[in-house]
C-alpha cells in the first residue's frame, strides 16, 4: 500500500499545482435557475436544463407517479429478465418522434457512446472523428478495433482530405451537432454532400441539440445521421440516454455490446416518464423560443 498511496498523493498534488484539482461545492437545494450553497444563493450558468423540465413541477409529479406505480428498479440486465414491454414501447416512441428506425435506452450518455463505439467496428474500419468530440466518445473509440483518424474541428475541408486517403472497406464519420464546449453547430448540408460522395456511415452526437433545436426539438442531424446519440439528462429533464439507430444495429448491440449486456437496465418507471416527456417536448415551442432569445442576448452582451 505504501507505494500505491504515495503515487496517488503525488498525482493529486501535481493536479492541484496545475490548477486542475476538482472539488465541487455541495449544493443544498435547487430553485429554478438558482442553486443554494452554504455561502448563499447563486445563479447557475452551468446547467444543461435548457427547457426547465428538470425543475418542472409538472414533470416532477409525473415521474413521482410513475415510480410509485412501477417501482424503483428493473433489478436485472436487459438481456436476463429486464426486457419490459413498456421500455420497448418507449423506445419505439422515441424512434418515431425523432425520425429514426429504432431507439435503445442506456443508463447514461457515457455508457451509450461506450457501447456504440467499442462494439460496432473492426480492424477493417477507419473512423474519422472531429477533434472536439466528447470524452465518452474518445473512450469508446479507444476500445474499438477501428483505425482512428482525427480531423480539425468543424473543418469539412480537412475531413475530405482525410477521406480521400482512406483505404479501408468501411469508413465512419463521428461528430457532434451542437458542440458542448464550443457552442458551434455542425455544417449539416456540407457533411451531407461529403457523405453522398464518399458513402461513409455517419454518427452524430446530438446530446446538446435534441429537445432544443429543430422542429419540435428533433435536432438538426437527421438529414445526415445514420446513428444519433441523445440524452435525457439535458433538455429532456430526466436521466439516462438513448441511441437512435437502424434496426440491424439495435439487434447487433443486443448481442455484442458489453455495456448493455452486463448492466442493470433502467426501470419501467423511467420508460413511462420518457413517454410523458415527449408530450412536454412537443408543447415546448415557447420555451425553445425563449431559450434562443436569452442565448442570443447573452452572446451579444459577452461580445460587447
Amino acid at each position: 500500500m505504501g507505494g500505491f498511496t504515495k503515487r496517488l498523493k503525488t498525482q493529486l498534488k501535481l493536479h492541484r499545482q496545475a490548477g486542475l484539482y476538482r472539488q465541487p461545492p455541495e449544493i443544498l437545494g435547487r430553485e429554478g435557475a438558482s442553486l443554494h450553497l452554504a455561502e448563499g444563493r447563486v445563479l447557475n450558468f452551468a446547467s444543461n436544463d435548457y427547457l426547465g423540465l428538470g425543475a418542472s413541477e409538472v414533470l416532477r409529479k409525473q415521474v413521482a407517479r410513475n415510480f410509485c406505480k412501477y417501482g424503483s428498479s428493473s433489478s436485472s440486465s436487459r438481456l436476463v429478465s429486464g426486457h419490459y414491454a413498456l421500455i420497448a414501447e418507449a423506445e419505439r416512441a422515441y424512434a418515431r418522434y425523432f425520425g429514426y428506425e429504432e431507439a435503445l435506452f442506456f443508463p447514461s450518455g457515457y455508457q451509450a457512446n461506450l457501447a456504440l463505439l467499442s462494439t460496432l467496428f473492426d480492424s477493417g474500419t477507419t473512423l474519422f472523428f472531429d477533434k472536439h468530440i466528447h470524452a465518452s466518445s474518445v473512450k469508446g473509440m479507444a476500445l474499438s478495433f477501428a483505425e482512428l483518424v482525427g480531423y480539425n474541428h468543424s473543418s469539412l475541408t480537412h475531413l475530405e482530405k482525410r477521406l480521400k486517403k482512406a483505404e479501408t472497406r468501411e469508413t465512419v464519420v463521428l461528430t457532434e451537432s451542437l458542440f458542448s464546449m464550443d457552442g458551434d453547430l455542425l455544417n449539416v448540408s456540407g457533411l451531407a454532400d461529403l457523405k453522398e460522395h464518399y458513402g461513409f456511415l455517419c454518427i452524430v452526437d446530438e446530446a446538446h441539440a435534441l429537445g432544443v433545436l429543430g422542429e419540435r426539438g428533433i435536432g438538426v442531424a437527421l438529414p445526415v445521421a445514420d446513428i444519433a446519440v441523445g440524452t435525457f439528462g439535458k433538455a429532456l429533464g430526466l436521466f439516462g440516454a438513448f441511441l437512435l439507430i437502424p434496426a440491424l444495429v439495435k439487434e447487433y448491440l443486443f448481442n455484442f455490446a458489453s455495456p448493455l449486456i452486463y448492466s442493470t437496465t433502467l426501470p419501467e418507471a423511467h420508460a413511462a416518464s420518457a413517454i410523458d416527456i415527449l408530450t412536454l417536448l412537443g408543447d415546448s415551442d415557447e420555451s425553445r423560443r425563449h431559450l434562443r432569445e436569452i442565448s442570443s442576448l447573452m452572446k451579444n452582451r459577452l461580445y460587447a
